[in-house]
């Protein structure tokens, strides 16, 4: 006949257990105590896995490997993966994707793996426990931002009616192990949202431009790293909106007020054109002083004869200028 008792027991240790026989009537003496020793032991391990250089996957994760170590007899091995020196995970396998954070990889990470034997009695019952093994050979993993494209260059401005104009912008050559390119625009000095360019041997796009605006372009290249810094902007000036048909007012004798609406915001003057009756259409020199109120523009203007005036204005910026406003109103004087 077979009995079984369990008992805890701690690894190390060496433990004595006396046995006796007992019936309802009491302990029997007839028979002496049988003794039994048991010394456990926890598994040995020295053999330490060989981690395999880091890869950065297409998804942004990164790829680990390993060889594995041989189980001592009676025992199963697990895999302890440590980053930077704190434990990540615990995995039966020979592989892990880790997915940090890309300030994470751009800090740098060093990864080491360790192996453990685990042995229960069942399978030798001399060894029981877990043993952690020696550590691996660390392999450190830092990404490099892709280099910075060059500063955008843009094509002539072409008129597109309407008040616009379209432009292609270029930041070639391509950047070595660029996915795409991020193109952030401001308008006015105000951050619009950015254009994604797709592949990284496209270095141009096609953009399209209000009058009477003025835009700056970096453009940054992307990979599997991240995002590079931006270029140097590239600004851009359209030419002034049209000003709106000015309107003249006979203030005196020879004095007349001539005004005019513009909304564009980089506006560097204005040419200003007088016209006696139905001759020809001449500058007003010197030039006059414009006065601004906003987008309201006026001037006036002193007249040394008496007839018909009409006035016409183009606006000028550094990127180009207006054609001339239509006539406005005559304005006789005495």
């Amino acid at each position: 006949m077979n009995y079984r008792a369990n008992a805890s027991t701690t690894v190390g240790m060496v433990y004595t257990f006396r046995i006796s026989a007992r019936n309802l009537a009491a302990k029997s003496d007839s028979h002496p105590y049988l003794y039994a020793q048991a010394s456990l032991q926890a598994p040995v391990l020295t053999a330490a896995p060989t981690l395999a250089l880091p890869t950065l996957t297409a998804t942004g994760q990164v790829r680990l490997s390993w060889t594995a170590v041989t189980p001592p007899a009676g025992t199963t091995i697990s895999y302890i993966v440590n980053v930077n020196g704190v434990q990540l995970v615990r995995t039966n396998q020979l592989a892990y994707n880790n997915r940090p954070t890309l300030a994470q990889l751009q800090a740098g990470l060093i990864y080491t793996v360790q192996a453990v034997a685990t042995a229960i009695r069942v399978a030798n019952p001399t060894v029981y426990g877990s043993t952690t093994g020696p550590l691996s050979n660390a392999q450190p993993l830092m990404v490099v931002l892709p280099t910075t494209p060059a500063t955008p260059t843009a094509s002539a401005l072409a008129n597109a009616g309407g008040g616009n104009y379209n432009s292609t912008l270029s930041w070639a050559p391509a950047v070595t192990g660029a996915t795409s390119y991020v193109i952030q625009p401001t308008l006015n000095g105000v951050a619009q949202a950015v254009i994604n360019v797709a592949g990284g041997a496209t270095v141009t796009r096609n953009v399209t431009l209000v009058a009477g605006n003025t835009y700056t372009y970096a453009v940054a290249a992307v990979d599997l790293a991240g995002t590079s810094l931006y270029s140097t902007p590239l600004t851009v000036n359209t030419p002034p909106a049209q000003s709106t048909t000015p309107a003249a007012n006979l203030l005196a004798t020879r004095s007349i007020a001539v005004a005019w609406t513009n909304v564009s915001v980089n506006i560097t003057g204005f040419t200003i054109q007088r016209r006696l009756g139905a001759g020809a259409w001449t500058a007003i020199t010197p030039a006059p002083t414009v006065t601004q109120n906003g987008t309201a523009y006026s001037i006036t203007d002193t007249v040394t004869a008496a007839g018909s005036y009409t006035y016409r204005l183009l606006a000028t910026s550094s990127g180009g200028s207006t054609v001339n406003t239509p006539a406005s109103n005559a304005v006789v004087t005495p």
